[in-house]
């Protein structure tokens, strides 16, 4: 599915995109006391150590159409997807929203890689590319059908769910830093979020299909490879439409998956502890820093990161928690 081929460098033009700073400000509001919304159902007193009872639902941003592939970057400020207008929005945390890329590539999810370079899953252009800090973008996966989501793990291999058009057999796949890929499972449907455990024992994946509404767990192998998964969780008894999209783990292993109705708060067993209730179908949800001003210091290397940040609708929504979240 890869070759040599796909690591070539390929330098765009300053006209096709900026990844360097905003293009232009496009709106600045006061983000310093945003509104509670939606609710949070509590199914088990385990929840409690994840969210106090003074834990709310904040919607920071809203006026858009659709929202997807939210990132919290080190150095401070949010990148989102408009997905109607194909661009990638930055937001700081003094409310101030500016384009970031355009053309955004269909972005689906953005992370970053051992070497916090930029990864975007680019359903428009068929692959996933990477930009270095300098802001030299690549592919690091060519030629894929319309990836949905990455993860590396700590030795640089990147997992991701990789869409494939009607007819033929969607998949979960492997990358290694030359290119080598492989095709992990053909077993899900439509593969969507994935993650992986912070000891790297497990590899986790949604499946959007709304016949088959499951989140799986993988045992990764000492090569890379997976063993055949299992359902830890199983959606199809949630009355709310909506498919599993995007998924997170803290510290302790539990998982915050966009689900049905919000985003479901699943022990590392599988019990279902509570619901973060979002107005809107979430999409996906990224680790960040809670901050409500410019001001505020960069995200530090071993600073943890309890605030979840997620898209969904027209919406991007934050939950500040005690729980501490896996990220890059």
């Amino acid at each position: 599915m890869l070759s040599a081929a796909v690591l070539a460098v390929v330098l765009l033009t300053a006209s096709a995109c900026n990844f360097m700073k905003p293009r232009q400000q496009e709106a600045a509001s006061d983000q310093t006391s945003p509104e509670g919304v939606g609710t949070i159902e509590r199914l088990d007193p385990a929840l409690h150590s994840l969210a106090t009872d003074r834990t709310q639902i904040q919607r920071i941003i809203t006026g858009y159409q659709q929202l997807d592939a939210p990132f919290y970057s080190r150095e401070g400020y949010l990148l989102f997807n408009d997905v109607k207008k194909d661009t990638i929005r930055k937001w700081t945390p003094d409310g101030v929203i500016a384009e970031y890329r355009v053309p955004g590539g269909g972005a689906h999810c953005i992370t970053t890689d051992p070497q916090r370079q930029l990864v975007v899953c680019e359903t428009a252009n068929h692959r996933i590319s990477w930009t270095n800090r300098a802001g030299t973008m690549r592919p690091r996966a060519d030629n894929v059908n319309n990836p949905q989501d990455a993860v590396f793990s700590a030795d640089g291999t990147l997992y991701f769910t990789d869409l494939a058009p009607e007819g033929k057999k969607s998949g979960v796949y492997s990358a290694d830093a030359e290119g080598n890929s492989k095709l992990l499972t053909t077993d899900l449907s439509r593969p969507s979020g994935i993650a992986l455990s912070k000891d790297e024992k497990y590899l986790f994946v949604t499946n959007a299909d709304p016949g088959r509404r499951v989140l799986m767990r993988f045992e990764v192998k000492k090569d890379g490879g997976i063993e055949t998964g299992k359902v830890l969780f199983d959606f199809s008894s949630q009355t709310s439409p909506g498919v599993p999209g995007g998924v997170k783990l803290d510290v302790n292993d539990n998982l915050y998956v966009a689900g049905p109705g919000g985003i479901f708060v699943i022990s590392a067993d599988g019990k279902h502890l509570g619901t973060f209730k979002t107005p809107e179908q979430p999409t996906n949800l990224f680790w960040g820093k809670y901050a409500d001003t410019t001001t505020a210091p960069a995200m530090g290397s071993a600073e943890y990161a309890t605030t979840l940040y997620i898209t969904g609708g027209g919406d991007v929504y934050r939950i500040g928690l005690t729980a501490v979240g896996v990220r890059p």
